[in-house]
């Protein structure tokens, strides 16, 4: 059972909160807890790397290998995607 100590803390703790008040500053926040990509819309292309120049990278390297079954296209993709 929560004592009224307690609960006259957390208020005001709460109180405190310097939560963002922008738009900007909430986007920014929202993705505070991010630990990976893999469920994010591009997990492959960071917010810094331009989307255009990985997809001509990666058909750059489809057209040098030519991989002709699904798995050749799987160790490609691997490559430039730079897993191991």
């Amino acid at each position: 059972m929560t004592t009224q100590l307690k609960s006259d803390t957390a208020r005001v703790n709460g109180a405190k909160s310097q939560c963002p008040k922008t738009a900007e500053g909430r986007a920014k926040f929202s993705r505070n807890a991010v630990k990976h990509g893999l469920s994010s819309r591009n997990p492959l292309v960071l917010e810094s790397e331009n989307d255009d120049d990985f997809q001509a990278l990666h058909n750059n390297q489809i057209e040098i290998h030519q991989p002709a079954t699904p798995a050749e296209q799987d160790l490609v993709g691997q490559m430039v995607q730079g897993i191991q």
